[in-house]
């Protein structure tokens, strides 16, 4: 070891850690909504050998400092001490803490994405621009609800002529139909008309075009790249059910999170709440449903469908000799 010692910078390089400073130009891209920049520090940090989603902890956890900072900004935390008050102060106060609170959650669910994803740059690439166009509608304030389209629920009908001269006792007599606003409303163009246990092969098409679409409006297109792996191919009995080519995929969408989030979706396209059931495709494994013309069902013995369940397969016909 030299006379002069190990410097921070030399220690976190050892570590694999990014440094406060990109992290630094990094929010500050964020809060300026400059996705150009963003990215050139991204492209630099990867540059020097630095890992995308230790990036995104590491913003993370510095977007977290703020939003506890800006919460309470005397709090005793270790979380706090790595951070100088100037600085935590100074970049608290350039976005909300609603914000603060969703660049928190955005940049630790793509950390955890990253883990799974082929290539986390894209992961990073992604975050990045989202957490951009959110600063800048945060940056319009109460300015930003003049240029969104109000919800079709929130808008009322004009005063009849009639009701201008009603007078005002019997105006504040007549009942008003409460008006409920959702957040996650789904238009009607894309929810789906028909029961899940008469879904046919066109409507389960439309119900996965439909799925993938809001996924990737959720920003989560990590978790749509491992959907395009797997085919819808039965809805019914309150149940959705997806063929996957690959069992690996297959356990990454049944992670307790994702199929969760995925059944919320799937219980809005939907006209009643569905669970998710994921099964792998094997040698030989039959997914089209039975002929809905041949009840086989209600005559076929106990034992052939106990062998059936046992060993797969589908009864097709019956024999003269009434065997199957």
């Amino acid at each position: 070891m030299s006379d002069e010692g190990v410097t921070e910078g030399e220690v976190r390089n050892l570590l694999g850690l990014v440094g406060q400073e990109a992290v630094y130009s990094l929010f500050g891209a964020i809060a300026g909504n400059d996705g150009v920049k963003g990215l050139t520090v991204l492209e630099q940090q990867m540059g020097n050998g630095k890992d995308a989603r230790q990036l995104l902890i590491e913003l993370a956890g510095y977007c977290r400092s703020l939003m506890l900072f800006r919460a309470a900004p005397e709090m005793d935390s270790p979380v706090l001490a790595s951070f100088s008050r100037e600085r935590l102060s100074d970049d608290s106060k350039k976005l909300t803490h609603v914000r603060l609170v969703q660049l928190v959650e955005l940049f630790y669910q793509a950390a955890n994405d990253a883990r799974w994803s082929v290539d986390p740059r894209i992961t990073a690439e992604m975050a990045l621009l989202t957490a951009c166009d959110t600063a800048a509608r945060d940056a319009l304030g109460p300015a930003a609800a003049a240029v969104r389209p109000s919800p079709p629920a929130a808008r009322t009908a004009p005063a009849s002529p009639a009701a201008k001269h009603e007078p005002e006792a019997n105006r504040l007599l007549t009942p008003v139909a409460p008006v409920v606003e959702t957040a996650t409303a789904v238009p009607e163009a894309t929810r789906s008309r028909v029961a899940p246990v008469e879904l046919g092969e066109p409507e389960m098409t439309k119900l996965m075009a439909d799925l993938l679409k809001r996924v990737e409006q959720g920003g989560k297109r990590s978790i749509k790249a491992l959907l395009e792996d797997a085919r819808l191919v039965s809805c019914s009995n309150g149940a959705v059910t997806l063929l996957f080519q690959r069992d690996m995929i297959r356990e990454r969408v049944e992670r307790e999170d994702v199929r969760k989030w995925l059944e919320e979706i799937l219980s809005q396209l939907l006209p009643s709440p569905v669970r998710l059931r994921c099964i792998v495709d094997k040698p030989g494994m039959k997914t089209k449903a039975p002929d809905k013309q041949t009840p086989v069902a209600e005559v076929i013995p106990p034992e052939v469908l106990k062998i059936q369940q046992m060993f797969g397969g589908q009864i097709i016909k019956k024999d003269d000799e009434g065997g199957y």
